[in-house]
């Protein structure tokens, strides 16, 4: 079941539930409304004992007999409109699948398009056996850039289509936290940033899939080490990650749109801004929240 299959559901099942409520008022106020006028309407004329209990019968059928109605009313109602909803939000939602499917096409085949020169590109400098030229050092910068931004758009493109069922293991998320920061020394010492990491001495487990957490500390640690200016914090706990750094505020208006794809809320930095909104997407796709605080310090969290 893709997302706008179960978005269509979601909005069936609210649309149902809020025409259920209306119906059940309005059906509920006309039978209120009837019954007190039927009953508050007095009978002329001297009456016998038979007559007014006939009369009282006569009233209590047509009760029963409104109520019937109004029952069979509202479930003929709600079923039409449940069939017209159904329909109605499937066109609905028909050109933004559509729209959606061709984008998560394009991305993909830009992706291939993008690999093959470049791989042709890497194989000739790899051949041509040049030594100690700047130039061609720059090239190798480029091409790695290319091919980092080929992999982003890959995965943003495979990224609704990934089966989660068997796919969750048991991690020992501090170590894999410890493994994680120590890919990333060089970057560190380089930048001459400080980092802090705030661990618990109890091993900490979750059932998680690990590449997809893997990946998201990953991009939020690069990511604070770009923006770091001194100092970078890593603070882990039972059910959430704080990477912290102490970089350039976040403007509130931009912290709302962070986690887009291409955004950049530095305009001059260097990158594609498809970092975050990878780790947005995989965040979601296993039910994770990630969000940023934003004020003196710039703090990504990742709950799971």
């Amino acid at each position: 079941m893709n997302m706008f299959t179960k978005l269509h559901h979601h909005l069936l099942i609210f649309n149902t539930v809020v025409t259920s409520v209306i119906l059940c008022f309005s059906f509920t106020l006309i039978y209120f409304v009837t019954n007190q006028t039927a009953i508050n309407r007095p009978l002329t004329g001297v009456v016998s004992e038979t007559v007014r209990e006939q009369i009282n019968r006569e009233r209590r059928a047509a009760q029963a007999s409104l109520l019937q109605t109004l029952i069979i009313s509202g479930l003929i109602t709600e079923s039409g409109l449940i069939v017209f909803s159904y329909f109605w939000l499937k066109d609905v939602l028909q050109p933004v699948e559509h729209a959606y499917t061709s984008q998560k096409i394009f991305i993909a085949n830009a992706s291939h398009e993008i690999k093959t020169p470049l791989a042709a590109i890497e194989a000739n400098l790899e051949a041509a056996d040049i030594q100690d030229n700047h130039w061609i050092d720059n090239i190798n910068r480029e091409i790695q850039s290319l091919k980092k931004l080929d992999q982003q758009l890959l995965t943003l493109s495979r990224a609704d289509e990934l089966d989660l069922s068997g796919a969750r293991e048991e991690v020992d998320v501090k170590k894999l936290l410890e493994t994680i920061v120590k890919s990333f020394e060089s970057r560190l010492q380089s930048q001459n940033l400080t980092l802090s990491c705030k661990f618990p001495a109890k091993t900490i487990k979750a059932s998680l899939v690990k590449a997809d957490f893997e990946q998201i500390l990953a991009i939020l640690l690069d990511n604070a080490i770009k923006y770091g200016k001194s100092f970078v914090t890593i603070t882990l706990k039972s059910n959430h990650i704080q990477v912290t750094n102490d970089g350039a505020t976040i403007d509130p208006q931009d912290a709302e749109r962070i986690f887009e794809r291409f955004y950049q809320a530095d305009k001059a930095a260097s990158g594609t801004g498809l970092g975050l909104a990878i780790a947005k997407t995989l965040a979601h796709k296993n039910k994770w929240q990630l969000k940023v605080n934003a004020g003196k310090t710039t703090a990504f969290i990742l709950e799971w």
